[in-house]
């Protein structure tokens, strides 16, 4: 009898093993890593910020950044959590293929312990009538159990696969992400030598300035000689009306005594009367010299007059056009280094969301068919959990079962209907059969089942709460998903208006060069109009120089 409750005892050991999924000591490695639960709460603070991103911030360059590395940080994550769950699932393979190969042991057991009661030709009791019952519900679990272990095979398989296209996917990410690096580093370049060419455009209009006030400080020198000019020639006319007035009293005077003289009676000499009259022609020669001078310098007072106008307009014009070409060429640099920059990072961020817009296409694919399989494997799992209660509640029965014999032959009751040679059979068969699992775990105890039993319930509801969390996350995830197709769609109308303002930057470019090149060649033609009004004017002066330099001779001859 001892040795029968001893054979006893391990069958019961060995029927509460097969209803365990995963051992105790591996029940740490379904609880969930801290960093998973980092990354799943950083994944939320970035989707939280992307959601209340404003257009005008999706429009620069660092938020754009931080999105493409918020999107790389999410793949890394879905990469993460497919590993996470073919983990898992490899485990709960390899404790179903456990739990089979128990209940394996446990058929041949039985089956043995019945073929040897059949030999010997004992008659049937109850003890046998239960072993055959066991053998029925073993036999009606473990064909269920074979399918979901082989089901569970291809889902793993399918899995790794999933998982080794994410990980070439995620390495293809990285290329295009260097890719786009570089790209970065050209447009800086580009940017830079714009930044070169403006300095040197500036210098080029500092000098211009310069020019320009060159060349109003020799108008101006040129206005004050014109005006010391008129100033002489006035004190010139003022003598000359002195002169006049001088000598029209001398003739009057000499018209007055002539007349006296011949009232008188006297006679003048011819010789006198000659020489007065050549004096008079000579001094009425020199009166029209002197006047038709002053008319001439009168004149070329009048044309430089003339002349000074002329000029003043035309330089209050060339300053009001410097004024607007100036406004217009800083108008024009300001909007050219404007549109330039958000033209060429519109460009950078065109190439760049429309790579990630296909990556978003073929990671929300991804994603699709990884939630399909995901579901798959969550009506596996109900199914395989609805598999264990079903073992679970079976194995709670034969344990019952069990325990009411183990209490009959603890109280001196032999196996109704079986011979001492059955029960020696009967123990030795299940000696044999358990011998194996004997050497390993040692005797086994009632309490120890029950202990293993609370251990896999406690197994059973974390695999529940990971279940619930991976829906929880696939419904998260699919948010994101979402989310990211409505701003690569908001993208990708920015790119378009992006475009169609670079085209428009280009077309205003142009006018520009094009008012450039006109405001250049004005400025070289006045600048020779300029130099020729000079000449003329030199010219001019001198040849005022030679007139009145003869007057001043004749004045001191006189």
């Amino acid at each position: 009898m001892a040795t029968e409750t001893k054979a006893t005892s391990h069958f019961t050991s060995l029927s509460a093993e097969a209803a365990m999924d995963v051992p105790p000591q591996d029940t740490s490695k379904l609880i969930v890593p801290q960093t998973t639960k980092r990354r799943k709460s950083s994944a939320n603070t970035a989707a939280k910020e992307a959601m209340t991103t404003s257009p005008e911030a999706a429009e620069k360059g660092p938020a754009a950044e931080a999105k493409s590395t918020s999107t790389e940080k999410e793949t890394r994550e879905i990469v993460s959590e497919a590993k996470v769950m073919s983990d898992l699932l490899a485990r709960l393979q390899e404790s179903l293929a456990r739990a089979a190969d128990k209940n394996d042991s446990l058929l041949e057991a039985i089956e043995a312990t019945e073929a040897r009661a059949s030999r010997e030709g004992q008659p049937e009791s109850e003890q046998t009538s239960l072993l055959r019952n066991l053998r029925a519900r073993l036999a009606a679990s473990h064909t269920p159990n074979s399918n979901a272990r082989r089901d569970l095979s291809s889902v793993a398989a399918h899995f790794e696969k999933q998982w080794q296209k994410v990980e070439e996917s995620l390495r293809l990410w990285e290329m295009k992400h260097r890719q786009l690096r570089k790209e970065q580093n050209q447009l800086q370049e580009h940017y830079n030598k714009y930044g070169r060419k403006r300095k040197a455009f500036e210098v080029e209009k500092y000098s211009w300035e310069q020019e320009l006030s060159m060349a109003r400080k020799e108008i101006l020198e040129q206005d004050d000689r014109l005006t010391l000019l008129s100033q002489q020639l006035a004190g010139t006319k003022e003598a000359l009306e002195v002169k006049t007035s001088e000598l029209a009293s001398q003739r009057i005077a000499f018209e007055e005594e002539k007349l006296a003289q011949e009232t008188v009676g006297a006679k003048v000499q011819d010789s006198e009367a000659e020489l007065l009259r050549h004096k008079l022609k000579e001094q009425v020669l020199k009166n029209v010299e002197l006047e038709s001078s002053l008319l001439r310098a009168e004149l070329g007072l009048q044309q430089r007059g003339e002349a000074a106008r002329a000029l003043e307009t035309r330089l209050q014009r060339l300053e009001t056009e410097l004024q607007q070409a100036r406004l217009a060429s800083s108008r024009a640099v300001k909007q050219f280094e404007k549109r330039t920059m958000e033209g060429e990072l519109s460009y950078f961020y065109q190439s760049m969301f429309y790579r990630s817009s296909t990556l978003f296409i073929t990671a929300n694919k991804k994603l699709s068919d990884m939630t399909a399989e995901l579901s798959k494997a969550q009506e596996h799992a109900r199914r395989f959990q609805e598999l264990l209660t079903a073992e679970r509640r079976k194995q709670k029965s034969l344990q019952h079962a069990l325990e009411q014999e183990m209490g009959k032959t603890k109280g001196g009751q032999g196996a109704a209907g079986l011979s001492v040679a059955a029960q020696r059979a009967y123990v030795d068969t299940l000696t044999e059969t358990l011998s194996p699992q004997s050497k390993n775990h040692g005797p086994t105890r009632l309490e120890d089942v029950i202990r293993k039993n609370e251990v896999v319930m406690i197994e059973n509801r974390g695999l529940r709460a990971e279940v619930r969390r991976l829906h929880m996350e696939n419904s998260h995830l699919l948010h994101r998903v979402r989310f990211s197709d409505s701003n690569a769609h908001y993208m990708r109308n920015q790119v378009v208006s992006n475009v169609a303002d670079r085209a428009e930057l280009l077309q205003r470019l142009e006018k520009a060069e094009t008012q450039y090149k006109e405001l250049e060649s004005s400025l070289t033609r006045q600048a020779a109009e300029w130099v020729n009004k000079r000449k003329s004017e030199k010219n001019g002066r001198e040849d005022h120089k030679m007139g009145t330099g003869g007057a001043n001779s004749s004045a001191r001859c006189q």
